[in-house]
C-alpha cells in the first residue's frame, strides 16, 4: 500500500484536465530535432518543456469500475456494487444507471 510517496504516488494525484496525448507528444517532440539547433543541454531541456507546456488537453475521465452483485431474490438477478442499481436483465458490461464498468476489477 502506498503512502503518498514515491514514484506511483504521482498516479494518485492525477488531474484530468492536464492529461495530453503521448503520440502528438512524441510526434512534436521528434519535429524539435531537425528544425532547431541546440546550444547546450539546457537549451535542449527548455525546448521540450515549452512543447509539453503547449500540448493540447486530451478530453478524458477516470474510469469507474464495479461488479455485479448476485441477488438472492427471483426478480432481481444483479445489484451494481458502485451504485445499488437493480439489473432485472442479467450481466451487463456496463451499469445501465452510473455507467461504472463491469468488465474488470472494482475501484478500492
Amino acid at each position: 500500500m502506498s503512502n503518498g510517496t514515491g514514484r506511483n504516488s504521482r498516479f494518485l494525484r492525477i488531474d484530468m484536465s492536464d492529461l495530453i496525448s503521448k503520440s502528438v507528444l512524441i510526434d512534436d517532440i521528434r519535429m524539435i530535432e531537425t528544425d532547431h539547433p541546440f546550444d547546450d543541454k539546457e537549451d535542449i531541456i527548455e525546448t521540450v518543456l515549452a512543447t509539453i507546456d503547449f500540448q493540447p488537453t486530451v478530453d478524458a475521465v477516470p474510469v469507474v469500475r464495479g461488479e455485479w452483485i448476485r441477488q438472492d431474490d427471483t426478480f432481481t438477478k444483479y445489484m451494481c456494487s458502485n451504485c445499488g442499481s437493480k439489473n432485472y436483465q442479467g450481466y451487463e458490461n456496463f451499469c445501465p444507471n452510473c455507467g461504472a464498468d463491469m468488465r474488470g476489477k472494482k475501484n478500492e
